[in-house]
């Protein structure tokens, strides 16, 4: 917990900003990657000793999932791009837009933790400014520079954006018993693992 917290940076008070260490030093940098955190700290939650630590996490996760989202109204084409920044107290956002998943997956973490619908909200604005922005003819594409007036597309479509983003946006929309998080965890390719306690060794 104190070496998260010694990382952050608060925005408007309603944000954190995670900076990365870079020769011991703190710099006001954020990749996109960044925003698979909250999703972390809902998974080690039950780790927090009282309802005081848990609300803390709860509330450290909730505002960085609001910077990671809010990357996405920062950009003239209105995608978040790799690289965010603290320039002067504000964050702004540079790079391409590749469909990465990790603000989707934030996304679906803290609607289960919490059931604000607030955060299905969120899943289906990012959801139509991909249908608007990316859509193409045979799929959907990244976007070079999101702060281009006229954005490059590249002639290429992850497979993550099919096995984790467009994943990540079902399960916010479904019922729990689309998975159960109590039952499967999901891999760093969002691929769902069943947990089965009752192994102790590999043999």
């Amino acid at each position: 917990m104190q070496d998260l917290q010694s990382v952050v940076k608060e925005i408007d008070n309603e944000m954190f900003f995670v900076q990365m260490l870079s020769m011991d030093r703190l710099t006001p940098r954020m990749d996109h990657y960044t925003c698979f955190l909250p999703g972390a700290i809902y998974l080690g939650v039950e780790a927090a000793v009282d309802e005081v630590e848990r609300h803390t996490w709860q509330s450290i996760a909730e505002r960085i999932t609001r910077t990671c989202m809010e990357s996405y109204r920062k950009t003239r084409v209105g995608l978040s791009g790799d690289d965010l920044r603290l320039l002067n107290g504000a964050l702004r956002v540079f790079g391409g837009h590749h469909l990465r998943p990790e603000v989707l997956e934030a996304i679906f973490y803290m609607w289960r933790w919490t059931r604000d619908p607030m955060y299905r909200d969120w899943a289906w604005e990012i959801f139509e400014r991909t249908e608007r922005v990316c859509r193409s003819e045979v799929g959907y594409t990244p976007v070079e520079n999101v702060n281009s007036s006229r954005p490059k597309y590249l002639d290429v479509m992850h497979s993550f954006f099919l096995s984790e983003s467009l994943k990540y946006m079902h399960l916010i929309f479904s019922e729990d018993r689309a998975l159960h998080l109590d039952k499967y965890v999901l891999n760093t390719e969002a691929h769902p693992l069943l947990i089965m306690p009752n192994i102790t060794e590999v043999q």
